[in-house]
Order: C-alpha cells, then sequence, then structure tokens
C-alpha cells in the first residue's frame, strides 16, 4: 500500500487525508500547532469562545456539488444544524439604517427608499445577483482533468452569468460604488468590503447567501474541523499535533519523506504539502521550486489581514444583527485611517459565551504596509507591542459603547489580533488568512494545479492555489490532490 505523507492539518490537509484513506492509500497528517484546523479555528478567554474564521460558509445549498464534498468529508450532513440570518450587513448611515436582506424582495424595497433616482442600477443588481445564485466552485475535480462533455456542461451552467462576471470582475468595489447616485447608497455599497477588491466578490458573496448557499454550522468552525479531523481517523488516518516538520527531503526527482523539527524521519511515497505556500517553499523546500504563476502572484498581486478585538458584552441581541457598520471618530490602526467601523455579533450562537452573554467582535482590515507597521512593532519589543494593541482596543470600545448606548453593563475586552497573531499562531504569509485579495487584474486566473516541476511526487494542496482563497478552495485543492496522485 503506498503511503501519503500530508504536512499541515488545515481545511487542505484534513480533507486531503479523508480522501487518501478513501482511495486506498496509507496516510498521516503532521500539524506544527497543538490542535487541528489551521486557519478554521476559534479559542476560549474568560468563559467566552472567539469563532475566528465562518461568518458563512459557502456550500451549504445540498444541491450543490461543494455540500457533497463537505458531506463526503464529514464536515456538514442532515445531523449538523444550520443557522440562516436573515441578513447579509447593515449599515448605520447618519440616522438612515440599510440592509442587504436574505430576501431579495426585501432588500429591493430597501434600494428603492434610498435610490429614488437609481432604478436602472438597483435593476442590474437585482438581475446580476439572481443570476450569479447559480455560480458554483468546481468540487467534483480539477478542470484540466474535466472530459469535454463535463467542461461544455460547466460553460453552460455558466452562460447566463458572464456578462456580469464580466462587467463586475472588472470594477472594483469602490467604483460599484460610486454608479449609485444616492449618497446613502454610495455608502452603503463601500461599507462592507475593502475598497480594492473586486465588484464581483461583494455580489457573488451576497448572491450565495440569497440562494441558501451560505449559511453558517452551529457550533462554528472549531466544531467543523473536528468533525472532519474525526472522519479521517474513522477512515483509519493517523493525525500527529504538535509536530512541526523541519524539510521534505528529496533525491533526484523525487520526495523521499520528510524529517521532523526533532530529527525523526519518516518515509513517504507521495507528499502533500497543505501549509502555507510561503512555508513550502524556502524553508520544507527550495524556493526555486515555487510555481512560477505563484512566483508571479507574489510579485504582483496584493494580500491583507486585520486587527480584530472581541468583546463580552450583555446579551445585544435585540439590537445587533450579524455584521453591522457605522460612522466613528477617526482612528487609525497600523497605517490605516477608520472613519467607519464593522461590529459582528455572535448572539446567534449561545454556546459561545456565558448565559446572558454574548460575543461582540470588530474587524479593521489591514494592507501589506499595516503587517509591516505590526511587524516592526512586534520585533521591536513585546511591551510596545502589547501597548499599542490594549490602546487600540480601549479606543474601538469607546467607539462601539458610543453606538450602542443600549449595551448594559461593562464592555470586557477579551481578545486582540494583529496580523502578527495569524503568522504566528497559523503560518499566514504576512497575516494572510486567505489568499490574495480578488482584485480586477486577478480575476479570471486559473486554478493553480499544485504540480511541482522536478518533483514527481509531490502535490500541493492549498487555497493560495485559487483566488480569493477562503475554506471552499482549501477543501477542494485537499481533494483534488488526492486525485492527481491517483491519476
Amino acid at each position: 500500500m503506498s503511503k501519503i505523507v500530508i504536512i499541515g492539518g488545515g481545511i487542505a490537509g484534513l480533507t486531503a487525508g479523508v480522501f487518501a484513506q478513501r482511495y486506498g492509500y496509507e496516510s498521516e497528517i503532521f500539524e506544527r500547532h497543538s490542535i487541528i484546523g489551521g486557519e478554521c479555528t476559534g479559542w476560549s478567554r474568560n468563559g467566552f469562545h472567539i469563532d475566528n474564521c465562518i461568518h458563512w460558509l459557502t456550500g451549504t445549498n445540498p444541491s450543490t456539488a461543494l455540500y457533497q464534498l463537505w458531506e463526503d468529508i464529514g464536515a456538514l450532513g442532515s445531523d449538523v444544524e444550520m443557522i440562516q440570518p436573515d441578513r447579509f450587513y447593515t449599515s448605520h448611515i447618519e440616522e438612515k439604517t440599510v440592509t442587504l436582506w436574505r430576501d431579495k424582495d426585501k432588500t429591493r424595497e430597501e434600494l428603492q427608499k434610498f435610490g429614488r433616482g437609481d432604478g436602472k442600477t438597483m435593476e442590474e443588481f437585482m438581475d446580476a445577483v439572481t443570476a450569479l445564485e447559480k455560480l458554483e466552485i468546481p468540487a467534483e475535480m480539477p478542470m484540466d482533468m474535466m472530459s469535454k462533455r463535463q467542461l461544455m456542461k460547466l460553460g453552460l451552467s455558466m452562460f447566463g452569468m458572464m456578462k456580469y462576471m464580466k462587467k463586475y470582475g472588472k470594477m472594483t468595489v469602490r467604483e460599484f460604488a460610486r454608479t449609485w447616485k444616492s449618497p446613502v447608497l454610495r455608502q452603503f455599497f463601500g461599507d462592507y468590503m475593502d475598497g480594492n477588491f473586486s465588484a464581483l466578490s461583494l455580489l457573488s458573496a451576497y448572491a450565495t447567501f440569497t440562494s441558501g448557499n451560505g449559511d453558517i454550522p452551529k457550533g462554528g468552525s472549531v466544531q467543523m474541523a473536528q468533525r472532519i479531523a474525526d472522519k479521517y481517523r474513522s477512515l483509519g488516518g493517523v493525525i500527529h499535533t504538535g509536530t512541526p516538520v523541519a524539510q521534505i527531503n528529496v533525491d533526484g526527482t523525487k520526495a523521499t519523506g520528510i524529517t521532523l523539527e526533532d530529527g525523526t524521519v519518516i518515509a513517504a511515497d507521495y507528499l502533500i504539502p497543505a501549509c502555507d505556500v510561503h512555508i513550502t517553499f524556502g524553508k520544507l523546500l527550495d524556493k526555486a521550486y515555487m510555481p512560477k504563476q505563484l512566483a508571479e502572484n507574489d510579485k504582483n498581486l496584493k494580500v491583507h489581514s486585520a486587527f480584530q478585538v472581541s468583546f463580552g458584552v450583555d446579551d445585544p441581541c435585540e439590537f445587533i444583527h450579524g455584521t453591522e457598520i457605522f460612522s466613528c471618530r477617526e482612528l487609525t490602526v497600523g497605517h490605516s485611517v477608520f472613519h467607519r467601523l464593522g461590529v459582528r455579533g455572535y448572539a446567534y450562537e449561545p454556546s459561545f459565551a456565558p448565559l446572558g452573554k454574548a460575543v461582540l467582535q470588530v474587524h479593521c482590515t489591514q494592507t501589506q504596509e499595516d503587517y509591516a507597521y505590526w511587524r516592526e512593532l512586534y520585533d521591536t519589543g513585546r511591551t510596545a507591542y502589547q501597548e499599542k494593541k490594549r490602546e487600540l482596543a480601549e479606543e474601538i470600545s469607546r467607539r462601539v459603547s458610543a453606538q450602542y448606548q443600549q449595551i448594559n453593563g461593562e464592555i470586557e475586552v477579551l481578545d486582540i489580533v494583529t496580523p502578527c497573531t495569524y503568522e504566528r499562531f497559523t503560518g499566514a504569509y504576512q497575516g494572510s488568512y486567505m489568499g490574495y485579495i480578488y482584485a480586477p487584474q486577478a480575476v479570471g486566473q486559473q486554478m493553480l494545479t499544485g504540480v511541482i516541476d522536478g518533483l514527481d511526487n509531490v502535490v500541493l494542496a492549498t487555497q493560495w492555489q485559487q483566488l480569493p482563497g477562503g475554506l471552499p478552495c482549501a477543501a477542494t485543492a485537499g481533494k483534488f490532490a488526492v486525485q492527481r496522485i491517483a491519476k
């Protein structure tokens, strides 16, 4: 029986492990962290649980191929309860409140109320969302392994949405917001995502939500990762946590196995690096092995991270629903300046907090320049780094309290995350918890195969292979890696 060694116990690695066992291989996963899940994670603080990944999960509609993949690996199924929020996000603009609802008729009424001169723009937006509801991530097999009939079927399924993909794919969120005449709607559509993202990201994300293909698995990220790990172990797979890999051993055009940081050598017939590609190339393997397209992406495309503060508050479920965005006094985080903040309420998940309490989370997007700021501060001295984190948490706490005066009692700072936190605990390149920013110049890029020139038995499985990354891209990459080995 051939053996596959998988480096990394995140969603890509766990998925690869499940399919390795199903395809009849012997497999082992080596994860440097003490827990599995990678960036699909969360942690506990002062009796609260902070979910640090799933805001919604693409692939929750049972009629989709991605749902079938989630079910195959044990992430979803009839025994997993799903939470279906009634709104995508809400913006508070002066004295007005605007919402993108799950119910598109309610959204249309909302947009008509605030954009009386935006009828044409609104109708095209709604038509685009309806068309994009049919957009699916290929999850059965990689496109380059599909037959002509399968490729034709895929192309036909996308026929009605191509004009919208071309138009909004070339437009940034900032440019899309400016197409609205109403000042309120201009602000509203520029609120949810970084303005440099492709507008297609915003429209397709909302379409995922309205189609019922973007719900939230009850229990959150940690429990979902654990279900996949349980599935893998039930098939005979072995997981080693707290076991960092030092290098991939190469002899000519083949990898012979891995060497752990404690010096132990593990032999393998095939290797699947399922960790961040910037660890694979430069640490585990010589950087010269990095695929040309990946090196070009590193050179030409941007990544992003976050500064994030989680608070414990008296249960705010009556007035905070999912993600809400509001104006605030100017706030500088890293090098980025914010005049509006987004807060996410987790009252929909009672298990995340003590009785009568809930978690609120404020997320400030950070650029690569911001990462450099935090990296320098962290490297210079932990005291200054910690003081800056606390100072910003207090500033954000005051702004949240001013906006939501209904919160009773004291706001408790539970946890503070910077780009360095993501990098330190998950190995994320420059703190990027997803892949490259899905900006117009990146739209249309094909998924990287994961094949490494010069190595016959090593196949990548990582979210970095397909923009914009995230859990679905990680899961499909894990499945596809094993399919390539089997082929």
